[in-house]
């Protein structure tokens, strides 16, 4: 009886040992890299990517992750070469204004490329980067000079008005600028301590340095301050 008995609870172990669970469904990870936004571009900022890690959908479990294979970038200069200045004035409309206010202009960056142009990643600052925009005002009539700090900067008689980094904003796939493709952009004139009179404000695009002789195009618009 007792060898009997131990026959049974052998064969019952192995009956229980060799039933197997079935393995679970691998859960599948996508990586994509992301640039880190930073809440003001300088040129000399320095950004690492980082990477966002998010689970597979639950309704594909078998999917496989798909790096779709972008365009080269183009170079800078086919960038610079692309785009213009288009639509120069003042928000408001008006060409009038008086002494010590503060206008605002806007105007468009037009892409004329008839073929998707991809913008370098710039690792400096870590976004998709168009170039810069350099602003100037001149006063006109027979003294162009202007009560302004003599720290400002001076190209002849104009003086420096202002400069941002031109940021790419909704771009297309793969982070292509398509032809007939708008960038609109904003840019203000502070005219506190301007004398009346008659004015002439210029846009230049430049590149991303914004070197001296790199312009590529020059807008101008005239304005009244009574």
């Amino acid at each position: 009886m007792v060898a009997r008995a131990c026959i049974l609870i052998i064969a019952q172990f192995l009956v229980v040992a060799c039933q197997t669970a079935a393995p679970p469904t691998p859960q599948i990870i996508y990586v994509t890299a992301a640039p880190t936004p930073l809440s003001t571009v300088t040129a000399t900022s320095t950004v690492t990517a980082t990477s966002i890690i998010t689970p597979a959908p639950s309704s594909s479990p078998e999917a496989t992750p798909v790096s779709p294979s972008a365009p080269p970038s183009a170079a800078m200069d086919d960038i610079y070469a692309a785009l213009h200045l288009e639509g120069l004035r003042t928000e408001s409309g008006s060409a009038s204004f008086p002494a010590g206010a503060n206008v605002r202009f806007s105007f468009d960056l037009v892409s004329d490329s008839r073929r998707p142009l991809v913008v370098p990643f710039d690792t400096r600052s870590g976004f998709y980067l168009l170039g810069t925009e350099q602003t100037w005002i001149l006063r006109l009539g027979a003294d162009p000079t202007l009560p302004l700090p003599p720290i400002t900067g001076r190209k002849g008689d104009w003086y420096a008005a202002g400069g941002q980094i031109i940021v790419a904003t909704a771009l297309g796939e793969h982070q292509q600028v398509l032809y007939g493709a708008k960038f609109p952009r904003l840019s203000d004139l502070a005219t506190a301590g301007f004398p009346t009179g008659t004015y002439r404000y210029f846009v230049e695009y430049k590149s991303i340095d914004g070197r001296p002789d790199e312009v590529f195009q020059t807008a101008e618009i005239d304005l009244t301050l009574t």
